[in-house]
This record gives structure tokens, sequence and C-alpha cells, in this order.
């Protein structure tokens, strides 16, 4: 069971700031655990799971808002960077989070 989620800097900054309470993940078998830890390799964020949906990466990029993007496209740019080979009917997990902000690790 999967309990850390690692994070670019710069997408955990998102998550520090209450702007990114999602991530999208390909599908790869993994279950998460209810409590999770969000870290970026230098910083931990400690994180409720809130749900795992399996949507395909256009349906999934409907949330944008809860990956901390200001559009759509701004999403799917980003992720397909990330996940070089992902296409928009690919399968991803979309990890919704609840971060406990004021939590020590």
């Amino acid at each position: 069971m999967r309990r850390v989620i690692t994070f670019r800097p710069e997408m955990l900054d998102l998550v520090l700031k209450g702007r990114k309470t999602a991530t999208v993940r390909p599908v790869n078998g993994s279950t998460y655990s209810d409590e999770l830890v969000l870290t970026d390799g230098r910083r931990k964020v400690r994180a409720k799971l809130r749900a795992v949906r399996r949507l395909t990466l256009n349906d999934a990029a409907n949330y944008f808002r809860e990956e901390g993007f200001m559009s759509r496209e701004e999403f799917l740019s980003n992720i397909q960077r990330i996940y070089s080979g992902l296409k928009n009917d690919d399968e991803v997990n979309l990890i919704e989070f609840e971060p406990k902000l004021n939590s020590d690790i």
C-alpha cells in the first residue's frame, strides 16, 4: 500500500498554499493508504486520502483546479510533460487528498 506521494517542488508549493488538493498518476496497480505523506524529497506534508478515481486523462483534466492549474490546457500540457507517453484516452488515477498543513511529521 502506497503511503508516500512525491511531487516536484513547485507542485508541493501549491499544496502548501492550499491550491492543490489532487494529483493525477498513471494507473500502475498501486493502492493508497488513508494517511499520506506528500513530499518533494526535502519537505513533507501529512494528508488524508479523500478518494481515488480511475478516469481517462481527458476526464481527469476537468479537475484542473484541484490540481492547482488555471485551465485544462495548462494541466494537460504539464502532465504530458511529466508523463510524455500519456495520451488523452489513457486511464489515470485521480488521487484526492486533504492536506494537514498544521501537523508535524
